[in-house]
């Protein structure tokens, strides 16, 4: 799988005009091949009766952790201003689950470990997005109370992904029917979607730039990709979350960091450099740490 993402990358280093047109493909995934994957796995897997409150305490209790700790040591260690530690938050906590997460459950393990996946890429947009938006937006109250709403409203109900899991989950619960032709179609594009979802993942990191000299890329990539699967680990042990279950969310805590932190740098128009450094750095740490994580959880 990490040879796609190489692959990806590798072209879009070596050739512009790949560069470009891979572009394109991002914005396929992104827009079509993830969300008609994501909906029909969601409309054809057996969904539990109740909340699995164990299993998102022991997932996003870490999280947020991470997002404070993070926001704590960018403004104690390094130095941030405070308009900047939102973005050092969610640079911490924020994984890439859709675009490399969700293949590496759909490629290594069975489909017992795809409800837990689908719960938390439905959730993690929702949770973290609203934290992000919410430290980011410092206008007065009720000027940053109309930000606050209609930026969410934008980031998480705008978003295909999280739109296709909704769609997904309401047409499951309601058990309603997808018309053949619609289901076809939406088969097809989901075939695509793993592999271009890689490939994708590769274009999106060329067009980052990697330097070691940063202590502040090191530092966050220590709590991305060690601190919060460790943490995570931990409560899912104390919590008594299954098996399976307990290995998707550690397996989803240790991805790298998701490029949608990046865009709310881009848009904040605040620390940038460090937040791409720190994608691509976490990214080339994660082909480590994950494949010493899936052989573990297969043993077990």
């Amino acid at each position: 799988m990490f040879l796609a993402i190489g692959f990806g990358y590798v072209l879009a280093r070596w050739n512009d005009s790949i560069s470009k047109s891979g572009k394109g493909l991002v914005k396929f995934v992104f827009w079509v091949a993830l969300p008609s994957m994501l909906f029909i796995k969601v409309v054809d897997t057996s969904l539990p009766s109740e909340v699995p409150w164990h299993f998102l305490s022991a997932f996003y209790i870490p999280s947020i952790a991470i997002f404070f700790f993070g926001a704590f040591i960018a403004k104690r260690v390094f130095s941030w201003k405070h308009e900047e530690l939102g973005i050092a938050g969610v640079t911490c906590c924020y994984g890439n689950l859709a675009l490399l997460g969700l293949p590496i459950i759909l490629n290594s393990f069975g489909p017992v470990f795809l409800t837990p996946a689908l719960i938390l890429i439905a959730s993690q947009s929702t949770i973290l997005f609203g934290l992000t938006i919410f430290w980011l937006e410092k206008e007065p109250d009720e000027t940053r109370f109309r930000n606050i709403l209609n930026l969410f409203v934008r980031k998480v109900l705008g978003n295909p992904i999280v739109l296709s899991l909704v769609l997904g989950f309401l047409v499951n619960i309601f058990e309603i029917s997808v018309p053949s032709i619609l289901r076809s179609s939406l088969d097809l594009f989901s075939i695509a979607a793993p592999g271009c979802s890689l490939f994708a993942l590769g274009v999106c990191l060329a067009g980052y730039r990697l330097t070691l000299n940063n202590t502040t890329v090191l530092g966050f990539v220590v709590m991305r990709n060690f601190f919060h699967p460790l943490l995570v680990l931990g409560l899912c042990t104390f919590l008594d979350v299954s098996n399976h279950w307990k290995a998707v969310a550690v397996l989803f805590a240790a991805m790298p960091t998701g490029i949608n932190a990046f865009i709310f740098a881009e848009q904040y128009e605040l620390r940038q450099e460090a937040v791409s450094m720190t994608i691509i750095l976490s990214t080339i740490v994660s082909m480590f740490t994950l494949t010493v994580l899936v052989y573990v959880f297969k043993v077990i």
